[in-house]
C-alpha cells in the first residue's frame, strides 16, 4: 500500500512512518513547509499544511493516516487548536474525497471520548459525553475533527474510522512541549503532584493500532487505543522510579490549583497555567481499550515499560 502520513514530523507520526516503511509499504511523509524533518530511507517526502488545503496533494495514495493535532497551553493558542484540529482535518478529508483514497484513519483522542472530575469512571466508545468537558477548547476541538469525519463518512461515502489513542509514552516523547513536566519529574525537580488520572499508552501500541484499522477496523467505528489506567501519581512515580530520582510528595489541591487558574483568566494572563490547563490537569481520562483488543487483536504494553523507554531516551539525549 501506498500510505500518506499527515503531522509525520511529531512523534507518533514519525514512528508510524518508520513502522510503515519497515513493513515495505511506500510512504509518504507530509511535513509542515519550514519544519525540519528527517525521514527513513525510501521515503517521500512533501511539504503541506492542513490548514492550507492548497498544499494538499494526496493523489496516488491509498490510505491516509491524518496525525497533525495541536494542543494549546496558553489563551492565545486557542485558535490555533480550531484551526488544526477541525478545519484541518475538514480539510484533509475533504482531499480524501477528492482523491478517491481507499482508507483514512483519523487520529483523534481518548479526550475526545470523554473524561470526569472524578476517579472510578471509565470510558468506552459509546459513552455518553460529559457536557461539562465540551467547554474545554483542547477537547472540543478534537470532538469537532472526529465529528467531520464521521459526519462525511455517514453522508459522503468516506471511507474512514478514528482512532482515540491516550496518553502516548515512548522514544521521543520528551520533545513534545507539553511533556516539560515529565522531564523535571525525571530531573527530581518536580515536588507536586494533581489529583487527576490517566491512561498510558506505548507509541509503538498506538501505530500498530494504527495499522490494524487502515487493515481490517469497521468504516465508520471509533478504536480507543489505551493501555493502563493510573492516576497522575502513580504515573509520575513511575517516571521518577526509571530515572532513579524521588517521586513528587505533595499534593497539589485541584480545587487551588482551579482557583488559581481562574485568577489566570481574569487577570488576562497568557501564561501555561489557566482555568481550562487546571481543569484537565485535574480530570480523569481513564478508558476502556476492549473493542480494539476484540476487533483488532490488540495486547497493551505495561505502562512501566513505555515509561521506562520514554525516560531511557531522556538519559541517552542527555536530558536527564
Amino acid at each position: 500500500m501506498r500510505a500518506l502520513v499527515t503531522g509525520a514530523g511529531g512523534f507518533l507520526g514519525g514512528h508510524l512512518v518508520a513502522e510503515l516503511a519497515r513493513r515495505g509499504h511506500e510512504v509518504v511523509a507530509l511535513v509542515r513547509p519550514g519544519a525540519a524533518a528527517a525521514v527513513p530511507a525510501g521515503v517521500e517526502l512533501r511539504r503541506g499544511d492542513v490548514t492550507d488545503p492548497a498544499s494538499l496533494d494526496f493523489r496516488g495514495v491509498d490510505w491516509v493516516f491524518h496525525c497533525a493535532a495541536a494542543m494549546a497551553t496558553r489563551r492565545s493558542e486557542r485558535a490555533r487548536l480550531y484551526a488544526v484540529n477541525h478545519q484541518g482535518t475538514v480539510n484533509v478529508l475533504e482531499e480524501c474525497l477528492k482523491r478517491g483514497v481507499e482508507r483514512l484513519v483519523h487520529v483523534s483522542s481518548v479526550v475526545a471520548v470523554g473524561g470526569s472530575a472524578e476517579a472510578g469512571r471509565v470510558f468506552a466508545e459509546d459513552a455518553a459525553f460529559p457536557a461539562a468537558s465540551g467547554a474545554l477548547a483542547n477537547i472540543d476541538s478534537k470532538r469537532r475533527g472526529e465529528a467531520a469525519v464521521l459526519d462525511a463518512v455517514a453522508r459522503r461515502g468516506l471511507r474512514a474510522s478514528v482512532a482515540n489513542p491516550s496518553l502516548i509514552y515512548g522514544a521521543r516523547d520528551a520533545l513534545k512541549a507539553a511533556r516539560a513536566g515529565n522531564v523535571a519529574v525525571a530531573r527530581g525537580k518536580a515536588p507536586f503532584y494533581t489529583a487527576g488520572g490517566v491512561n498510558v499508552v506505548a507509541v509503538e501500541d498506538v501505530v500498530r493500532g494504527l495499522i490494524k484499522i487502515a487493515e481490517a477496523g469497521r468504516i465508520g467505528e471509533r478504536y480507543i487505543l489505551c493501555g493502563e489506567n493510573l492516576s497522575v501519581r502513580s504515573l509520575l512515580g513511575l517516571i521518577a522510579a526509571a530515572a532513579g530520582r524521588r517521586a513528587p510528595r505533595f499534593l497539589l489541591p485541584g480545587g487551588l490549583l482551579r482557583a488559581a487558574g481562574r485568577i489566570c483568566d481574569w487577570l488576562r494572563l497568557d501564561g501555561p497555567l489557566n482555568a481550562e490547563s487546571a481543569a484537565i490537569a485535574t480530570m480523569h481520562f481513564w478508558c476502556d481499550g476492549g473493542k480494539a483488543r476484540q476487533e483488532l487483536g490488540l495486547v497493551a504494553t505495561p505502562a512501566a515499560e513505555a515509561v521506562a523507554r520514554s525516560v531511557g531516551w531522556m538519559r541517552a539525549e542527555g536530558m536527564v
